[in-house]
């Protein structure tokens, strides 16, 4: 994963540690996603009716809305059409103490039969929580 930050702060300590640690959260998506494991997967995102996940034809409002939504997508599409995902973080933003913007693109790498390759762009709202850094809005489209 690729990463360029941008932190409104004079400390290039506080932009490291804050990339770090967003890196640290899509590195774990990533690893779930990858591994078929739905829990890990959603356990990157904040567990609030709040959090939303966006695409260019859908928009899901709450954690559970959005676990079962990703739940009927483990159980019905195998993990070849599913895809290997990797992402390419470019830019984080600390837009408060407990709020960060993170930018990048994805890719799903599939074979022709199960749809080919998939990629896009992905804006993630992270809020800092008491189990640390996790997603509370996705914005991902292809």
């Amino acid at each position: 994963m690729s990463l360029n930050t941008t932190i409104p702060s004079s400390q290039d300590g506080d932009a490291e540690r804050l990339s770090g640690e967003v890196k640290a959260v899509l590195d774990c998506s990533m690893a779930a996603w990858n591994a078929g494991d739905l829990k890990g997967f959603l356990d990157c995102y904040e567990n609030s009716p709040h959090t939303s996940y966006l695409t260019s034809d859908q928009i899901v409002v709450g954690y559970a809305e959005i676990e079962r939504l990703y739940a009927e997508r483990f159980a019905t599409v195998s993990t070849a059409r599913r895809g290997i995902l990797s992402m390419s973080l470019s830019r984080v933003v600390a837009l408060s103490a407990e709020h960060s913007l993170a930018i990048g693109r994805y890719l799903l790498s599939r074979d022709e039969s199960n749809g080919g390759p998939g990629d896009g762009v992905f804006s993630l709202v992270l809020r800092k929580t008491p189990v640390g850094w996790r997603i509370a809005a996705d914005h991902t489209s292809g």
